[in-house]
């Protein structure tokens, strides 16, 4: 990319300077600035860390790239960065998100799609990882200190500014970054309970993503709400906050002319093969079923965009869309489960995920067209 020139800052509390220096060391082609947090002993706070590093984007830079101290990057990390700059060298682009978010479910159709963008739909910015134009970086720090407290979440102030600038952020599929699950690296903002946050799209070996392709934002995103470990699903409604609206699964079911009660059919097979997951794990029976529900709507929802002549069963097995259909459950799950389990959900449910995704593909009226045509 001709002109490109990339300054990059990490975000570091005091007390985590030495991981923060770790990541600076291993990519001295970026001059890497350390920014800490100006008041480490006040209320936990990523807002005043990133105000920091969101200023240390550097003159005559045209773009400027800010991480956190606790992801994991590749080896490589300069020259993906290039390579996605140079695709969307207007736009903001988060280098992962994180597997129960919302816009992971989009990361999700877009890898069943074949697409290698996803727009970030959350009413945050995922910012383990995040570039942006230079001078869109520069004017953050004056609209953070006009927002309020500065002891906010950099993600949240970070959304409200680039929706203030109409400017939407885009994640790469696969994506980039991990979210560095060593046990002892705690939230230094209380996030703990949230529980483990890892890429809904880890990249597989050798994947390359089609850079050319975006998926387009539906207007119902199925989600399985981490937080309660329900399967919802979310409608564009400008009026609601965020602009997304809650709905029961069962109202877009039967929007599109299926009773909960035939899911609940065609996930009994699948449910019978998994039941010893659950059992194992410590799980209600009904945890699975939600997730499913959340696969097969995923399925629903993505056939009905598919695109022309792809193969819906060859679509399952590429790596990529292996890799984030992996990362549903535990993404969903994280809070019932034991971190040290995670691996083995995801191994142990993985059938019943596949089964279901599958299902609600061929249920789409455009995949089923698809697949006569």
């Amino acid at each position: 990319m001709n002109g490109f020139r990339l300054s990059a800052a990490v975000m570091a509390h005091p007390r985590r300077l030495e991981r923060a220096a770790a990541l600076r060391d291993r990519f001295p082609e970026l001059n890497v600035q350390i920014a800490v947090d100006p008041d480490p002993d006040g209320p936990p706070s990523a807002l005043r860390s990133a105000r920091v590093a969101w200023r240390q984007a550097a003159p005559g830079a045209t773009h400027h790239l800010v991480l956190q101290d606790d992801v994991a990057a590749p080896a490589d990390l300069p020259d993906r960065i290039r390579a996605l700059v140079a695709a969307r060298p207007s736009d903001p682009v988060s280098l992962v998100a994180e597997w129960g978010a919302i816009s992971a479910s989009l990361v999700r159709i877009a890898a069943l799609h074949g697409a290698g963008w996803a727009p970030v739909v959350d009413v945050y910015v995922p910012s383990y990882g995040l570039v942006l134009p230079a001078e869109l970086a520069r004017g953050f720090d004056e609209y953070a200190a006009r927002s309020g407290p500065g002891d906010g979440a950099d993600d949240t102030v970070l959304g409200a500014y680039l929706r203030d600038q109409r400017v939407t952020a885009y994640l790469p599929v696969p994506h980039v970054l991990d979210h560095d699950t060593e046990p002892a690296v705690s939230s230094s903002v209380g996030n703990s309970a949230m529980g483990a946050r890892r890429s809904a799209c880890p990249p597989p070996p050798d994947a390359a993503a089609d850079l050319a392709r975006t998926v387009a934002t539906p207007p119902v995103v199925p989600y399985l709400c981490w937080w309660l470990g329900q399967s919802v699903c979310l409608r564009q409604d400008t009026a609601a906050p965020g602009g997304w609206r809650r709905v029961p699964s069962e109202v877009i079911l039967r929007e599109r002319g299926i009773d909960a009660r035939e899911v609940n059919d065609l996930l009994a097979g699948p449910v019978n093969a998994v039941r010893g997951c659950a059992a194992a794990l410590g799980l209600h029976l009904t945890l699975v079923t939600e997730v499913g529900r959340t696969a097969f709507l995923l399925g629903l929802l993505a056939g009905e965009a598919w695109p022309a002549g792809r193969d819906v069963d060859a679509a399952l097995e590429t790596p990529v869309a292996r890799a984030a259909l992996d990362s549903l459950a535990p993404g969903g799950l994280r809070r019932f489960v034991e971190p040290p389990q995670l691996d083995r959900l995801s191994r142990l449910i993985e059938p019943l995920v596949r089964h279901r995704t599958r299902e609600g593909l061929r249920r789409s009226g455009a995949a089923r067209a698809q697949a006569v045509g």
